[in-house]
């Protein structure tokens, strides 16, 4: 027999939006679920690059020194969408002396 759950949200993946959704609406006491189809953790960047007003939202949740502080470039990436290769880069940073 099928659960029924009782919730004001239902939150569908729980990627960088998915989960940072969740935080504010943990901050304003939003009862909410989150369904994920992957059954753990991916080893994959799910975030090449965090736009200003994310890191905005961070510091709303005091989380921006921290995300800056343990952010680094990619050294290579590569694109993909289901298994077709969209873009593959190398990415070269200059260091100033």
């Amino acid at each position: 027999m099928a659960k029924t759950i009782k919730t004001d949200v239902i939150i569908v993946g729980a990627g960088p939006t998915g989960l940072s959704l969740a935080c504010q609406l943990i901050r304003y006491g939003v009862d909410f679920v989150i369904v994920e189809k992957n059954e753990g953790v991916t080893p994959f960047s799910k975030a090449l690059a965090v736009h200003a007003r994310t890191l905005e939202i961070y510091e709303q949740l005091d989380l921006a020194k921290q995300a800056v502080g343990v952010a680094r470039l990619p050294a290579k990436y590569v694109c993909l969408k289901r298994e077709r290769l969209l873009a593959n880069s190398i990415c070269r940073i200059l260091a100033r002396a």
